[in-house]
């Protein structure tokens, strides 16, 4: 059937047609029949609005015949017609077929005219297409067989009738609640019988919140508290209505609502000033500190005995609230001192069902504070307690488990816990602890996690539904959104409430994600430690390396977590140690050697529980602090890390913790000369196997002592070693074969080939090493090298990291004697520096380096701070040396450019850049340390010693230290030759420097105070 057989309805359901397509199938607003038959309708039978509340108007034709004489009349009463409203788009609808040429241009034309009224002839066709896909439309009109021979496939669902319930409720948002449950009209009675009979009143306000407490409005209900407290000391029962309100604090507490906690407890602090009553006195107390406790964003605890208040069940519920704070924030201690009482208090309950739940919190606390859980299990495990509640038991049990690295038994104490949880029809509670079997898993299993996946979807979708605990579901959401606005305080006790749900729930994956919130909040608040605190208990790894990075002056101790028994725990406690190092306390450095060196005990004999090819690993964390304090351990503590290494069963390849055991040896090495021999012997072959080892302070601690490491290096490299062979070339240049220093040259002139479409990668490995050779050759057998470098460094086909290396490697060679080469050579190198080619590597790669990419490559740094470096190289004139200045101070803040080798850059220069030293001083770190160079020689002006001597970054004070010590030494030496005038500054100088030396003597980082010592002056004779 091609168009619907409109002719045979009858005039009110074609119209009726019409006003169904406005309304459902165009979807306008307030669609309406316009007047009653026989009223005048300004030639419009249906009105209705757009979307952009404009008027839309149709006028209805059931016809035979409907042509252009027709559709003028039509328009012209719709167009001479006055009407109250505005109409943007007028329909012609027609019943029959509208072909004819004459009536269509007729149409055509009048559409034309009417503009900007938009005008739409809506004939038979036109309908029977638009109700093409509107099957219960035509069924309506037509029927269903009809519907399906003319519509769409369609198929027809059962309509849902609204439940009585829902129904009521809809209705009470349109007229209020008061008034749909009738609470509003007694209200008004009571409020009119209030001071002539207030008992009277007070039963209609009971009566009126009952029913809307009944009818699903207990906050409407709430709002009557005012006049129901009121009334209640009016007819002598104050204590009634303190002690109502307090139970509605509990209540409010309990889902996480403070805003009518604080309400709450606010009512009943004005209630007991009027009733002159102990249990009045006593309701205030307990909200106070009830509000206290929840409400306190740092979850700081008062002694248990001060919390003893109120009668039972008020004890109860505070001595809970307590416990569960205590145990979120890791204080054992606490627990363990209230064990007793809180089993008492848990004991004293009255045996009723409804105190169930609070009688189990305060057992599995006082099993928490003890240890004793045989009892509280032996209820769960024979049903003794219902369902959920022994589920609650067996998953907290499976955390206790988890905590002391029973990993199986914790494993089966979640999945028993999920089992009792499906009885109890706590599905939400049964996917949450198979998802903590899931992510507990990855702490003695790894990658098996997604093996219950299946399960743990399978119980989500029977869910959600409430918890066995009342849980506040939106405490961490909520938490995230206060610290986006900054605002701590409150983020702070939304994190702690998550917490708190989290580990009395048992939420393994949970609790993570809350602990990193509120260690987020904490360290935004400056409570740094408590941060560190809650990073260790989770064992968040990289968050915690970086905040002790961050806190460059505060020593963050976490070493009692160092006898925590869950490896992750002290893995994680150890990195924070390690990444503070330099800020141990000296009397501390003992405690974290005597720990870290009993885990490498406990590895040798088997002991050790952990996974140690892991990042948080307990065994490679022991090792990064020993690395850390190398320098600072005592003779014992340092000969038994030394020997564990010696010990260690040789290998081809590498170890997860190489750079940490050469950073520790370079230590011993550099700090205990009793030890010196076994160190070197032991450093140097470390680094011949082992690539990772090879950084720069085990490097220097080996060139520092290359007569004694001679040997051992000449012996590695006769056998074939090739990093003991390039460092004794790369020492001693001069004494390579010729044939060597000549296989270098070559290597060096030779020009890249490059294939079109493909970029060179790793062909500058050896340019550098290569260059230290030819350097021995006379400068002009360096020339065509160093033309051959620079060519390379500038090719955009060759990758950034090679680009690097071949101008580092040109900067190593001699710039040519000539002037007009040597300055070609420099103007090529500031063209590098100022307008760099762009990379082909980079225009291929661009697209992985989107921050939202499934997968992404870091940017390269371009090679603008080598070009640099390579210009200051070639720059011997004044005016030379300001060129290249003027380019590298462009550089400054462009992220894109190392300011390491900016600043070596600018170290080249020399004296030209004394008269930058403050601006200098306020840049990166490395500038910031050239800043301190410099100073350090004039000590002008003297406001920028102080601020460098407080620098947040140790590295900087470190310079400043070592370059006061040397410059104060050598003026010490020319002093007593210098005439008055240079005696007089030279003495103005010394003394600048001493009290800025004062003050680095006082630093919280070893390496500072260590460099002042060694910086303290001779004694002047």
């Amino acid at each position: 059937m091609e168009l619907l057989p409109l002719e045979v309805l009858p005039w009110p359901d074609f119209e009726s047609l019409q006003w169904r397509i406005l309304r459902d199938v165009e979807g306008l607003r307030h669609a309406q029949i316009y007047g009653d038959p026989g009223q005048a309708q300004r030639g419009l039978d249906i009105v209705a609005v757009a979307a952009d509340n404009s008027g839309v108007a149709l006028q209805s034709k059931r016809v035979e015949q409907f042509g252009p004489a027709k559709i003028a009349a039509a328009v012209e009463a719709f167009r001479t017609t006055a009407r109250p409203f505005d109409v943007s788009r007028f329909i012609l609808g027609v019943s029959r077929e509208v072909r004819r040429t004459q009536s269509l241009d007729s149409f055509k034309k009048l559409q034309e005219e009417l503009r900007p009224v938009e005008f739409e002839l809506w004939d038979k066709r036109e309908l029977s297409y638009k109700l093409k896909g509107a099957p219960e439309i035509v069924i309506e009109y037509f029927g269903k067989d009809i519907a399906e021979i003319f519509c769409d496939p369609f198929t027809i669902g059962l309509r849902v009738v609204p439940d009585r319930d829902v129904v009521a409720v809809r209705e009470a948002i349109a007229r209020t609640p008061e008034e749909t449950t009738g609470a509003g009209e007694k209200i008004a009675q009571a409020t009119a019988q209030a001071e002539l009979d207030p008992a009277a009143a007070l039963a209609l306000v009971e009566e009126a919140q009952d029913a809307l407490t009944d009818g699903g409005f207990a906050g409407h209900a709430a709002q009557h508290e005012a006049l129901r407290s009121s009334l209640l000391l009016t007819v002598g029962r104050g204590t009634d209505a303190t002690r109502r309100r307090l139970d509605q604090l509990w209540l409010a507490l309990d889902h996480g609502q403070t805003t009518l906690a604080d309400i709450a407890s606010r009512d009943i602090s004005r209630l007991a000033a009027q009733i002159n009553q102990k249990a009045a006195r006593d309701h205030q107390a307990v909200a106070d500190r009830a509000v206290y406790l929840y409400a306190n964003p740092l979850g700081v605890l008062p002694n248990l005995t001060d919390l003893l208040i109120g009668d039972v069940l008020d004890r109860a519920r505070m001595v809970a609230l307590a416990g569960e704070t205590a145990l979120a924030a890791g204080n054992y201690a606490w627990l363990k001192k209230g064990a007793t009482r809180i089993g008492n208090v848990a004991a004293k309950l009255p045996v009723a069902s409804q105190n169930d739940t609070l009688r189990t919190r305060l057992r599995i606390l006082a099993a928490e504070a003890s240890g004793k859980w045989a009892p509280v299990l032996v209820d769960a495990r024979t049903l003794r307690l219902r369902h959920g509640l022994a589920a609650l038991v067996q998953a907290r049990y499976a955390r206790h488990l988890a905590l002391n690295q029973k990993f199986a038994e914790a494993d089966a104490s979640w999945d028993e816990a999920a089992g009792n949880a499906c009885l109890a029809r706590r599905w939400t509670d049964a996917s949450r602890w198979i998802f903590c079997r899931r992510a507990f898993s990855g702490r003695w299993r790894p990658f098996t996690a997604n093996d219950l996946l299946p399960v743990q979807t399978a119980l989500s979708a029977h869910g959600p539904d409430p918890t066995v605990l009342t849980r506040d579901e939106d405490a961490l959401e909520y938490a995230y959104g206060m610290l986006a606005d900054d605002k701590l305080r409150p983020a702070a006790i939304a994190a702690q409430r998550a917490l708190r749900d989290a580990v009395t729930l048992s939420d393994w994956e949970g609790e993570r994600r809350a602990r990193r919130l509120l260690a987020d909040i904490l360290r935004a608040s400056g409570e740094h430690l408590m941060a560190a605190n809650h990073l260790v208990l989770v064992g968040e790894v990289n968050t915690i390396k970086q905040l002790g990075t961050d806190q460059s002056t505060q020593f963050l101790d976490v070493t009692p977590h160092l006898d925590a028994k869950p490896w992750w725990i002290a893995g994680a406690a150890y990195r924070l140690i390690t990444a503070q190092a330099d800020l141990i306390p000296d009397d501390v450095v003992p405690v974290v050697a005597r720990h870290a060196l009993a885990e490498l005990a406990a590895a040798t004999k088997g002991t050790l529980v952990d996974l140690p090819t892991f990042t948080g690993s307990r065994y490679l964390g022991a090792i990064a602090a020993l690395a850390g304090i190398s320098e600072r351990l005592s003779d014992e503590h340092a000969s038994r890390m030394l020997a564990y290494f010696e010990a260690q069963t040789p290998v081809d390849g590498h170890r997860y913790h190489d750079e940490d055991e050469a950073k520790g040896v370079a230590g011993i090495l550099a700090t205990h000369p009793e030890l010196a021999d076994r160190a070197l012997g032991h450093l140097v072959r470390l680094l011949s196997r082992s690539e990772l080892s090879r950084r720069a302070k085990a490097h220097e601690a080996v060139t520092d002592r290359m007569a004694q490491a001679r040997p051992l290096l000449i012996e590695l490299a006769n056998a074939n070693n090739a990093w003991a062979r390039e460092l004794l070339d790369s020492e001693n240049p001069e004494e390579a074969p010729a044939q060597q220093i000549q296989e270098a040259r070559v290597r060096l002139e030779e020009q890249l080939v490059h294939t079109p479409g493909v970029v060179t990668v790793g062909s500058g490995s050896s340019s550098i090493s290569d260059s230290v050779l030819v350097r021995t050759l006379p400068v002009r057998d360096q020339q065509a090298a160093l033309g051959q470098l620079l060519e390379r460094g500038a090719s955009p086909f060759v990758s950034a990291p090679d680009c690097a290396s071949y101008l580092i490697a040109a900067s190593n060679l001699r710039p040519p004697a000539d002037k007009v080469k040597r300055l070609e050579l420099l103007d090529r190198a500031l063209a590098l520096v100022l307008s760099p080619p762009e990379s082909v590597e980079d225009a291929l790669n661009a697209h992985f380096r989107h921050p939202l990419g499934a997968v992404r490559m870091p940017r390269n740094r371009g090679t603008r701070g080598e070009a640099a470096h390579l210009a200051a190289t070639l720059a011997r004139t004044r005016h030379d040396k300001e060129r290249v200045r003027t380019a590298v101070l462009g550089l400054i803040g462009d992220e894109a450019v190392s300011e390491l080798w900016a600043t070596q850059a600018l170290q080249r220069l020399g004296d030209t850049m004394a008269p930058d030293v403050g601006f200098l001083s306020g840049q990166h770190w490395a500038l910031r340390s050239f800043s301190a160079f410099l100073w350090s020689k004039t000590t002008e002006p003297e406001p920028v010693g102080h601020r460098l001597a407080a620098d947040p970054d140790v590295r900087v004070r470190r310079a400043l230290a070592l370059h006061l010590a040397q410059d104060q030494a050598n003026e010490d030496v020319d002093i007593v030759s210098a005439a008055s005038n240079g005696a007089s500054a030279a003495a103005r100088r010394r003394d600048v420097r001493t009290t800025i030396l004062g003050v680095l003597r006082d630093d919280p980082c070893f390496s500072v105070r260590k460099a002042t010592v060694a910086a303290t002056p001779p004694a002047m004779e």
